[in-house]
Order: C-alpha cells, then structure tokens, then sequence
C-alpha cells in the first residue's frame, strides 16, 4: 500500500521532485562535498515530504501539524523504511535555523547537519519557485535569511548556482552572431 500511495504521491509531485532532486544535488557539488553525499541529499529530497504520503492515508499515529511537524513525519517514514541513519538525520534536520530559532531540536550553526542545511535552502528556493518568483528573485529573498535562518555558505552555493544559469540562459537566448562570410575571388581563366 505504501508503495502505491508514494507512486501516486510522486506523480503528483513530479515537478518539485526533479528541481529537488537537481538542485540539492547540485547544491552539495557546489559546496565541494563528495559524490557519496551528493546521493545522499539525492535520496533525502525524494523522500522529503514523505510523511505527506501517510498523513494522507490516515495511517499516521497522530496528526500533528504538518507545517511544524513534517520533518519527524519524514524521519518516521525514513526510520520505518530502515534507511541510513544519515538519511534520517538529513530529514529530521532541514528545518533547523542558522540561529538555533528552527525546529524540532533548535540546532544552531554547524551543529545542523550540513546536507540538511542544504535540503533546508533546497526546500525554501523550490517554494519561492513555486510561488512564481524567478530564480533570482528566490535567491534575493533567501538572502535575506543568510546568517539567521540559513547557512551563508549555502546561500553563497545557491547564489552562484544560480547566477550562472542564468548567464547561460542568457547566452542561449542570445541570437548568433552572423559574420558575413568572405566572397571568393572569381576563378580566373
């Protein structure tokens, strides 16, 4: 039944799962981390959410408030599926503030997990995104937030992430330069 419900889940989804799934990942190279935990942040932003999945099927012990609560409906789902601990720490965590005001356990600075620093940055951009801001409209208004709710070297990550995509799109949209080719000299007899 689980797997039916997260097959639904993730169709409905499926927008917000790629941005996810690229943008942390990206997100974690940008930072200089390794591949291993760039598949880590992979995995935690397809699960991210997935108490989502069980608050609707009802079949959650208690329903607390999904806003507040996700993350431990998320390390739930992750700790009845076994994951690695790691997983379920990235997920417990990505709500957690710079200033030690997140929730749930009020982690300050580099006591939050750094890949749930990222998923944090990850979720917040995806929601702007979502919101109908541009790119780098999501990237001012997180901005904002650097040093407080969120990690500055993460936020500097997305900035330039950011920031160079939209000079290649930028480059993309620009239409090519024509330079006149030179006419050959007529064959002589």
């Amino acid at each position: 039944m689980l797997i039916y419900l997260t097959t639904d889940w993730r169709a409905e989804y499926a927008g917000e799962l790629e941005l996810w799934d690229t943008g942390a990942k990206a997100l974690v190279h940008r930072i200089g981390r390794p591949e291993g935990e760039a598949e880590l942040i992979r995995t935690a932003a397809l699960l991210h959410e997935s108490g989502r999945v069980l608050l609707a099927a009802g079949a959650l012990a208690t329903h607390r408030e999904w806003d507040t609560d996700h993350p431990m409906m998320d390390e739930d789902v992750a700790r009845r599926g076994r994951f690695l601990p790691e997983l379920v720490e990235i997920l417990r965590h990505h709500h957690e503030h710079w200033d030690g005001n997140g929730a749930p356990d009020g982690l300050k600075g580099d006591d939050i997990p750094l890949l749930g620093r990222i998923l944090g940055v990850a979720e917040a951009f995806e929601e702007l995104i979502r919101g109908g801001s541009s790119p780098l409209e999501a990237v001012d208004r997180l901005t904002e937030g650097s040093g407080t709710t969120y990690d500055p070297t993460v936020i500097e990550a997305l900035a330039r992430f950011v920031g160079e995509g939209e000079r290649l799109v930028a480059i993309l949209r620009t239409p090519p330069i024509r330079v006149p080719r030179p006419v050959e000299a007529a064959a002589k007899p």
